[in-house]
């Protein structure tokens, strides 16, 4: 309908489109969930796109998670300088009130990116999936003051690396308000901001 409408160049962000996105796990094995058809349908989609020049993010967001794919919140949930987990919260939009109704996610450590990464290159590669978004994974950068120890400089190596290794397997990658070190990796980016220095 866009199309007919005269929209052209369409650059497609896809959320929540894998079991575990779909569950808060840490995504990185790139299957589609039956809840969208499975593999045969989300085959047929990024055909479809790709027949009909409109560029298609299949979106992983992989810093806030729950327990499971071998990461468990006890262990690999990034330490604030306090010594406390670092928690993500959902708030209300209207009222600026967190929303006690909703389990906080917790943020990953740094120091688990090559491996997921790694594992997500593997996975995009094996199914034929040539563009990747990387949501906040190309803006949020935070360090882990536990056990792991990696400050923003290191968290921030350790993403350029992992950029590295996932471009090495995807043709495209989409960044999200993308900071300067993602610049060299991303074709494309979301939610530019257009008042900041």
């Amino acid at each position: 309908s866009l199309i007919d409408a005269g929209a052209s160049d369409l650059v497609v962000s896809y959320n929540k489109w894998t079991n575990d996105g779909i569950k808060n796990k840490i995504d990185a094995d790139a299957k589609a969930s039956g809840t969208i058809g499975g593999k045969g349908d989300f085959e047929d989609l990024l055909a479809y796109a790709e027949n009909n020049g409109i560029a298609l993010y299949p979106s992983v967001q992989n810093t806030g998670f729950e327990s499971g794919n071998g990461y468990m919140t006890f262990k690999d949930t990034t330490i604030r300088v306090s010594g406390s987990y670092a928690r993500e919260y959902t708030y209300n939009l209207a009222y600026g009130t967190q929303q006690t109704s909703k389990k906080p996610l917790s943020l990953i450590t740094p120091t688990a990116y090559p491996e997921i990464f790694s594992d997500l290159a593997d996975s995009c590669s094996d199914k034929g999936i040539k563009n990747i978004a990387l949501s906040e994974l190309t803006s949020a950068l935070y360090g882990d003051y536990g056990k792991n120890l990696a400050g923003r400089d290191k968290a921030q190596d350790l993403l350029v690396e992992s950029y590295e290794t996932l471009s090495g397997s995807v043709d495209s990658i989409l960044g999200n308000t993308a900071n300067a070190y993602a610049l060299p990796y991303v074709d494309r980016i979301s939610n530019v901001p257009l008042q900041s220095s």
